[in-house]
């Protein structure tokens, strides 16, 4: 397995293990050294008093 391969999949499984990024649709969309980028779609549920969906 090379270093690449064992980061990725370290990532993935931290990821998948994280049952509150499920609950709210989150997904994983890209994966580099230093980065990592998560998307989730807007949901009217999910936002807060005035519409809108916080990033953190």
């Amino acid at each position: 397995m090379t270093d690449q391969t064992d980061f990725r999949q370290r990532i993935e499984a931290s990821f998948a293990s994280q049952g509150a990024m499920a609950l709210i649709g989150a997904e994983l969309t890209r994966i580099e050294h230093g980065s990592v980028e998560i998307e989730l779609s807007y949901r009217p549920e999910l936002t807060q008093q005035h519409g809108f969906c916080m990033p953190a």
